[in-house]
Formats: structure tokens, sequence, C-alpha cells
């Protein structure tokens, strides 16, 4: 019988808090995320590079403001400014380092 040595926790919504929606209400004090172009971009293509770290952000802000050339100025602000909305969820992280004094690897 083996023994588990690994717990691995996602990051998004689990170790750290992550809502594009609520992130842009506040940014813009606006209620239409849906319908804004912000909306798409998140989870997409170029957002994806962003998050693995294979584009620049400069370089993805750019590329995204040239598809949607009238919002520039929301996509650049959105971008730069979302991770400062991100928090630990405190309930996971103490979990997490629960597990790691237990002697798992986490």
């Amino acid at each position: 019988m083996s023994r588990i040595k690994n717990i691995v926790f996602d990051i998004g919504n689990v170790l750290m808090s992550w809502d594009p929606e609520w992130i842009y209400k506040t940014l813009f004090a606006r209620d239409d995320y849906h319908e804004h172009p912000i909306s798409s971009i998140v989870g997409g293509s170029v957002w994806k590079e962003l998050d693995k770290g294979t584009i620049e952000l400069g370089e993805a802000i750019e590329q995204l403001a040239l598809e949607n050339e009238t919002y520039r100025s929301d996509i650049d602000l959105f971008i730069r400014q979302a991770p400062y909305y991100i928090k630990p969820m405190e309930d996971s992280v103490s979990l997490a380092i629960k597990y790691q004094e237990m002697g798992f690897q986490i």
C-alpha cells in the first residue's frame, strides 16, 4: 500500500482569489463585464501565454489592444492592475501549510 507524499493545490480560486468580473467592476465601476472585450480576453490565447510566462506583459497588452483598439486603455489598466486584486484564500493557505508541516510535499 503506497503512502501519499504529495498534495497539489490549484492556484486560482483555491489558494488565491480570482474573480475577473469583480476586478473589472472594481476598476471601472461598471456592470457591463460580459459585454466588454475584457471578458473574452480573460482565458484567451494571449492571456494563457501571459499566464505561462511565454509572453511579456507589454507584448500581451499590445497584441490584445491591436485586436480591440477602442478599449486599449481599459485592457492596459485591467491587465496591469488585476494582480493587485488577487488575494490569498486564508483557509486554503492554512490547510496547505498544515499539510506541509505534516511532511507532505506541496
